[in-house]
């Protein structure tokens, strides 16, 4: 049990200055820093999100593209006669997943994430 402990509390310290730099990065991201030094004395300390201007413009259209008309996924079938099956299995897939599940509710951080990181990831599950 000690060893055990040891390893997760290593493991703590060893995070801790990635979880400084998060959450340096969520308050720069939000404006709740201050700059150190103004470009000139007397101005303004003020601060324009222009990458969270851009990423809200972009949102609605990454969003479009994922609940579009376009299904989700296809399905293919080693019986090639069952190609009507395939479609209508490919449409209540596309349902279940957009009506009966979390992913409408859980794609607006999947895409937030992506433009500001660069990738993300999704669980998507239904009772």
């Amino acid at each position: 049990m000690k060893e055990i402990y040891k390893q997760i509390k290593q493991d703590i310290e060893d995070r801790k200055t990635w979880e400084d730099r998060q959450a340096t990065a969520y308050k720069l991201r939000y404006g709740q820093i201050r700059r150190r030094l103004r470009p000139f004395p007397h101005a303004a300390d003020y601060t324009w999100p222009l990458i969270d201007t851009n990423i809200e413009r972009l949102k609605p259209a990454y969003v479009e593209q994922v609940l579009g008309p376009e299904l989700i996924a296809s399905f293919s079938s080693k019986n090639t006669q069952s190609v009507a099956y395939q479609q209508k299995v490919a449409q209540w897939f596309d349902w279940r997943v957009k009506k009966r599940s979390n992913f409408v509710k859980q794609i607006q951080h999947v895409i937030d994430a992506f433009l500001v990181g660069g990738k993300s990831f999704l669980k998507t599950y239904w009772d």
